[in-house]
């Protein structure tokens, strides 16, 4: 991160948020994601179960569009014909000039907040 805002490049998050009461769909999401992120990129489970993703030299634009495939892969494998539904909530947020690592997670947490009201 920090070489990232000396260098001015950018830096996005996405989040996949998965139901606890589901950990199948959690193990299958964390691994699907492993699988098909870019070498660049940093991924980590967090203790709540969710999934956040890391995406180096990447503005907001494409981080969502990164996070939309990664979603419709999830979406399409990890669930067989028998399986319960269970889509991850998907959240993205890009790196501010002012920002620290804290800062940007709280907004990723807290867009996640936003979007499930």
């Amino acid at each position: 991160m920090k070489r990232t805002q000396s260098d001015g490049g950018g830096l996005s998050v996405a989040r996949f948020a998965f139901d606890p009461q589901n950990p199948r769909a959690r193990f299958d999401g964390a691994r699907i994601i492993s699988k098909l992120m870019r070498k660049m990129d940093f991924g980590a489970v967090q203790r709540d179960g969710s999934v956040i993703v890391a995406f180096a030299d990447t503005d907001l634009r494409t981080a969502h569009g990164i996070a939309r495939r990664l979603f419709s892969v999830m979406r399409q494998t990890s669930n067989g014909p028998r399986a319960t539904r269970s889509d991850p909530v998907v959240t993205v947020a890009t790196l501010l000039p002012k920002d620290s690592v804290q800062s940007l997670l709280a907004r990723l947490h807290a867009e996640a907040h936003r979007a499930a009201s």
